[in-house]
């Protein structure tokens, strides 16, 4: 059993080294400098992150990565998920204190003006009694950058709301008298930012249609092949009996999109061998090979995002099915499981726990296992 699996760590850890690892996730993308467009790699990170600066490569091999400030370029976006970001000049109000930063804002609707929403990081924000605070929105028209925000300011015990975005967006839309919005009683959110400028890039430009970026963003998946050592154990079972196996197959982790990701489905195929041992000298008494074809299932739980982090612990909880060569009614019953892990770089170390059936009291598979990440 040793030697078996000794062999298989050799082929598995040969097989990896010609994979060229990346230690960080990047996304097919592009950047726009001026009015050229140069396609590449960009590392995905969260909205705050790429407001500040971006990351990005001409080749997914290549070792050699850019770092661009906002009003180095004039924006980027990613192919995958569609987000296009565009460098704005934003005012950002705390307190007493007025400062003007550039940075980069995702793109929302498109049309006579553009619109963007921007987070903002947390030593910006004014106090926070409410959403809003956390994220600006800036409107572009012509030349001019319109910043759109929510403020609180605190005296005493009161909090006192300062709606900056209502009179932002009146000097913007007093161009358009036909106009027919209570902009006095605007809602400080999506829905009634973007209505409101939909309402006048319609008034302004009636051929031009507003365009609402909506981004669907899709779940992403790491994939590759995988290798466990499992072992054997029985509760309240003579000392005398144990089992022990190797298997080797693939694995797909399906992260969730948008701010869900943090949880991911796991799914595996793998083939075992497994052998369970009987200490004992009655010649009747024969171990048991057993060769399956396993299918186990997990929801797992990422303490950090797995798309920016390269180390992300995680724990799940799931079940396996298998298929053994001499098909039973055995086979029909799943195996709760329970596990830990950690990604680190694009290796995916973990530790499941397997009972057989749901009694306690059954016997249980512990599974060590490495994994490789290939995209």
């Amino acid at each position: 059993m040793n030697k078996l699996f000794t062999l298989l760590f050799i082929f598995f850890s040969v097989s990896i080294i010609k994979v060229n690892a990346q230690t960080s996730a990047f996304e097919e993308g592009y950047i726009i400098n001026s009015q050229d467009t140069i396609r590449g790699y960009i590392k995905s990170a969260s909205d705050l992150d790429l407001s500040n600066s971006v990351q990005f490569k001409t080749d997914i091999n290549s070792e050699i990565v850019k770092n661009y400030l906002p009003g180095d370029i004039t924006g980027f976006g990613f192919n995958n998920t569609g987000f296009r970001f565009t460098t704005v000049r934003v005012e950002i109000i705390k307190g007493s204190n007025v400062t003007y930063h550039k940075r980069f804002a995702k793109l929302i609707l498109s049309g006579y003006t553009d619109l963007y929403k921007l987070p903002i990081p947390q030593e910006e924000q004014s106090i926070i009694t409410s959403k809003g605070n956390t994220f600006l929105y800036v409107l572009q028209k012509d030349t001019t950058d319109y910043t759109l925000g929510l403020y609180e300011t605190i005296i005493g015990i009161h909090v006192s709301k300062n709606k900056r975005y209502i009179g932002m967006l009146k000097a913007a839309f007093n161009d358009c008298e036909n106009l027919k919005i209570n902009l006095d009683r605007l809602n400080f959110n999506d829905k009634a930012i973007l209505e409101a400028v939909t309402a006048y890039n319609t008034c302004k430009s009636p051929a031009q249609q507003s365009t609402l970026h909506v981004y669907e963003a899709k779940a992403i998946v790491k994939r590759g092949p995988e290798l466990s050592y499992a072992q054997l154990y029985i509760p309240k079972e003579p000392a005398n009996v144990s089992g022990q196996g190797v298997s080797v197959g693939y694995f797909w982790d399906i992260i969730q999109p948008g701010e869900s990701r943090k949880y991911s489905t796991k799914l595996g195929l793998n083939y075992m061998y497994y052998l369970r041992k009987t200490d004992s000298k009655d010649p009747e008494i024969e171990d048991v090979v057993i060769h399956s074809v396993r299918l186990p299932f997990s929801v797992q739980y990422n303490l950090k995002d797995p798309i920016i982090s390269t180390t992300v612990p995680f724990f799940s909880i799931g079940f396996t099915t298998q298929m053994t060569h001499e098909f039973n009614s055995a086979d029909l019953m799943p195996f709760p499981s329970v596990g830990i892990g950690m990604y680190v770089n694009k290796f995916r170390f973990s530790a499941l726990l397997e009972n057989e059936g749901f009694k306690l009291s059954n016997p249980k598979i512990l599974n060590v296992a490495i994994g490789f990440r290939v995209k």
